[in-house]
């Protein structure tokens, strides 16, 4: 039995017509889209950490690249490459169910679920440094404020993905609804074009 493919009562099909629909399709993409760039941006900063560039990017996930760092600095200390290699190994281990969940929430709205509660507890890990707030701020300045605010942008748009996302399951057959609506726009497309073109031709005749 696939619960994400059973139709509910109440379904709609739904067009090109409904604005409904397409903001509910476009807020969806939206938050998936931004769930990828955590991903992607987590990734960099990963990378960043292992080559000590002192360059961080906003809109990613803390824990990951605290892991790195701190592979980074353990393989300093000792002089032992395996720390920083241990350190990025478990940093891209955290940081791919973001992807994975991003792939996933193609098909399955629960998958913004998981993403939001995988994105929580990084942002529970980044308050947890707040309890010396004063040592951070004097460290990274504004910059560990606005990663404070961007963590807080972040977890807007998944809260977002998941409320569109529901409201697909139960009002449009997600994630039926996604390929319908591809077969429904190419026919708008070509039944408006050909409607033009009968148009013209009548008024060419007349």
């Amino acid at each position: 039995m696939n619960f994400f493919n059973n139709r509910q009562n109440g379904v709609t099909n739904a067009g090109t017509n409904d604005i409904e629909y397409n903001q509910c399709l476009s807020k969806y993409a939206t938050a998936r889209w931004n769930l990828l760039s955590v991903f992607g941006f987590t990734m960099l900063n990963i990378v960043l950490a292992i080559l000590n560039a002192n360059i961080y990017m906003l809109f990613s996930a803390q824990i990951p690249y605290a892991f790195a760092y701190m592979g980074f600095l353990e393989a300093v200390e000792y002089g032992n490459t395996s720390y920083l290699i241990t350190g990025a190994v478990i940093a891209v281990a955290i940081a791919l169910p973001y992807l994975l969940l991003w792939v996933f929430s193609k098909k399955h709205y629960g998958c913004m679920i998981a993403a939001l509660v995988y994105f929580i507890l990084d942002t529970l890990a980044l308050a947890y440094l707040l309890l010396d707030f004063e040592q951070l701020l004097s460290t990274f300045g504004v910059d560990f404020i606005v990663n404070i605010l961007y963590h807080i942008w972040i977890m807007y748009y998944l809260v977002m993905g998941v409320r569109y996302g529901k409201l697909l399951k139960n009002k449009y057959d997600f994630p039926n609804c996604l390929n319908e609506q591809k077969n429904v726009n190419y026919s708008g497309v070509d039944e408006s074009f050909t409607s033009e073109n009968d148009d013209d031709n009548n008024l060419n005749n007349n």
